[in-house]
């Protein structure tokens, strides 16, 4: 998948999640959503120049969270928000065992198993580190809840790897694999985290679920077995 497949992938959860849940009166009185991030502010020119360095400048600049959370009742609660969408699980028997043994889950299979580039988790979690939070909404067409959200530290790292990737200069991208079953779903980090009731944002939640399931399917890679063409 094309850089431009990626954030256009993304952006369709991040459009999602803005008209049907960030605009919706009933969280709106209570949460303001506000954009941030290098996807906001970043020229395509300047993000080509600095695509592979690999200071920890250029990380926190390319890797900067795509928006930010205020509380409007506690807002000391303000915490950066970054999207991450898969629609395409692993296949590779080997890396899945792989990836399985070397965790506290050995017996872990594909559809619980997410990816995110290194160093975007390294950046969230050195924010961490410095007491910024940081949360992951993350939309996994594959997952049997496809729409979590949690803290960075939170996240049950299973694995990190290389991982060649089509990219014109044959470089390397880093992954790290990690426990979808450990994050929380969405209904549950807002019931948790802003004091909302189930009864507030199941419906709500179910309906951004419904399309996105819709507007980004399972695409399962060309040499899996579970391709279908």
């Amino acid at each position: 998948m094309s850089f431009g497949e990626r954030v256009q992938q993304t952006q369709t959860v991040v459009d999602t999640l803005e008209e049907m849940l960030w605009t919706q009166p009933i969280i709106l009185q209570r949460l303001a959503h506000v954009a941030f991030g290098a996807e906001n502010v970043l020229p395509r020119a300047i993000h080509q120049i600095i695509r592979f360095t690999r200071t920890p400048t250029v990380r926190h600049i390319r890797y900067s969270p795509d928006a930010f959370v205020v509380d409007r009742r506690v807002p000391e609660k303000t915490y950066l928000l970054e999207y991450k969408c898969t629609q395409t699980p692993l296949y590779s028997r080997s890396r899945i065992q792989k990836i399985g043994s070397n965790s506290p889950r050995p017996e872990i299979d594909w559809q619980d198993i997410g990816q995110w580039e290194a160093e975007a988790f390294d950046n969230y979690t050195a924010l961490s580190r410095l007491g910024i939070r940081v949360a992951i909404l993350n939309y996994c067409a594959y997952h049997s809840r496809p729409l979590v959200c949690d803290f960075i530290d939170c996240i049950s790292l299973l694995h990190r790897d290389q991982v060649t990737t089509n990219t014109m200069t044959g470089s390397r991208t880093p992954f790290v694999n990690f426990d979808l079953t450990a994050m929380r779903t969405l209904e549950e980090f807002l019931t948790d985290e802003h004091g909302f009731t189930p009864e507030q944002v199941a419906p709500l939640c179910a309906k951004i679920r419904q399309h996105l399931q819709r507007a980004l399917p399972i695409k399962h890679h060309p040499s899996s077995p579970l391709y279908s063409g």
